[in-house]
């Protein structure tokens, strides 16, 4: 861009409201071309306006806009910020979305997508969320984890993450039922954004073997739970006991796996049924 007035010229990107200002760069050098660099992320699919005019009325330019857009490839369901506008996560499946992101007229209301997942299991469930650098500047977000049981009481478990990409955690302890996942930015503030996807995985039952070699003893298995033909079992080394199914004892699970060292007797009479 070339003038004999001095080149200066703001550039403001809007919301689709058209009001609402979300970035703005100032490019000048000078009586010299001068380039700027509008960085935007955090915005969400819709229509957004750029508006370019000079610093002062003593100025002009000649200008060309280019623009890179780059995207997520996450599918942020909305409408989605209540309990009731959940979508379920079926078992063994996966969603994404977005949190903190810029939409609906310039109203900041992505702060919170919410999920809900009908729990059959026995106790325990496990997770994998993982976070999205930001295109912007390869950080990542700060996002909260939160389950209900209740969405009118506490959660029953809530998690902060944010130094790491790859989550993989596991609630213990939960009953049979309706579970409410909510999924929530650390703060308000324009740089706690995030998009992610969660999937949800059955966790594998782990014998800990700290009472007895009984197989049925609940107190021998993580969280108290003796596996049933839905149960993925992990049989580690290095336990008290090891486990043994007596006679007249059916042990059941899904599938099995005895960790090198580990071992599993089954007594004449005995039987272990693996589903389903």
């Amino acid at each position: 861009i070339y003038s004999n007035n001095p080149l200066d010229v703001n550039i403001t990107l809007y919301d689709n409201d058209g009001v609402t200002q979300l970035a703005q760069v100032e490019v000048f050098n000078g009586f010299n071309p001068a380039t700027g660099i509008l960085n935007v992320d955090r915005l969400a699919a819709g229509t957004y306006y750029l508006k370019v005019q000079p610093y002062t009325t003593a100025e002009f330019a000649v200008y060309t806009l280019t623009d890179s857009l780059l995207t997520y490839n996450t599918n942020d369901i909305e409408p989605d910020d209540n309990p009731y506008q959940a979508s379920t996560i079926p078992a063994n499946d996966s969603v994404t979305g977005h949190v903190g992101f810029y939409f609906n007229g310039g109203v900041k209301s992505d702060l919170g997508d919410w999920f809900k997942i009908n729990y059959t299991g026995t106790g325990n469930l496990q997770f994998t969320l993982r976070l999205l650098p930001h295109l912007g500047n390869g950080a990542l977000g700060d996002v909260i984890f939160q389950v209900y049981r209740d969405t009118a009481a506490a959660p029953v478990f809530s998690q902060e993450f944010y130094t790491s990409s790859l989550n993989i955690f596991t609630i213990g302890s939960l009953a049979q039922g309706t579970y409410w996942i909510k999924i929530k930015p650390y703060s308000e503030s324009p740089g706690y954004f995030s998009a992610y996807s969660i999937s949800r995985i059955p966790a594998p039952v782990s014998w800990i073997g700290v009472t007895s070699t009984s197989w049925t003893t609940a107190t021998n298995w993580a969280f108290g739970i003796v596996p049933t033909l839905t149960d993925n079992v992990i049989i580690p080394a290095g336990t008290p006991f090891s486990p043994i199914i007596a006679s007249g004892v059916v042990g059941l699970c899904k599938s099995i796996k005895v960790n090198t060292g580990a071992v599993v007797t089954i007594a004449t009479g005995g039987n272990l049924k693996i589903g389903p």
